[in-house]
């Protein structure tokens, strides 16, 4: 896999129109676990992003951008993780004084930084199914015998890793919350008591319970 500036204008472009059609479909299943809210961050990411041209430049200038215009786009932590990770995979390309063509063993690099990035920010680990088990994913994705790294192979780690974390508890958030509380209530129904709508209020959305958990094998 080989990545210019011009690849990586092009991938944000696609992404931004994809996050404008998910925003729906997002907002849904993150009302599920959390505030409903994260489809509309990322369009509003995505309007950031599609609104007026990125700045000329390096592939580094150009995360850099992106990243600022994320951050800025949204007061959410998630706006705030995702400009995080964009630039600091443009502080990772100057630092390594990255040629304005990207080869494979570049943006496993940067993937990296990304993921660090995110972990600090997030006080996140691998497996609290988060954005860091995604960017790990791809990460590894790499082939390491020599194969050329393909968007498929970043796919299949992708699906891997959502069918692997989707019975896990979440560990970070309102995720954490909701399941903490899907424990107490497997456990106090499995010792013949029940769980009361007024406990389950406390942790999960009025007709959240009634959502799809797992259109798609997504979180």
């Amino acid at each position: 896999m080989s990545i210019d500036r011009a690849a990586v204008e092009r991938a944000l472009w696609r992404v931004s129109q994809g996050l404008h059609q998910a925003a729906d479909e997002l907002n849904a299943l993150d009302a599920a676990v959390g505030d409903g809210d994260l489809g509309t961050t990322l369009a509003r990411c995505a309007s950031a992003l599609d609104g007026t041209p990125l700045a000329e430049g390096t592939v580094a200038d150009l995360l850099q951008e992106a990243g600022a215009r994320c951050a800025a786009a949204s007061g959410s932590s998630f706006a705030t993780l995702l400009g995080a990770a964009l630039r600091a995979a443009a502080r990772g390309c100057r630092q390594a004084a990255m040629p304005h063509t990207l080869g494979d063993g570049d943006m496993a690099e940067l993937l990296g930084h990304a993921a660090a990035a995110v972990a600090r920010l997030g006080e996140a680990q691998e497996g609290d199914k988060t954005l860091l088990d995604a960017l790990l994913a791809v990460k590894r994705s790499r082939p390491l015998d020599g194969t050329p790294w393909t968007a498929l192979h970043a796919e299949q780690a992708l699906h891997a890793a959502l069918q692997a974390l989707h019975p896990q508890p979440g560990r970070i958030g309102r995720a954490r919350l909701h399941a903490r509380y899907r424990g107490r209530g497997e456990a106090e129904l499995a010792g013949g008591g029940s769980c009361h709508p007024a406990d389950r209020n406390e942790f999960v959305l009025p007709g959240a319970s009634r959502l799809p958990r797992d259109p798609g094998g997504r979180f």
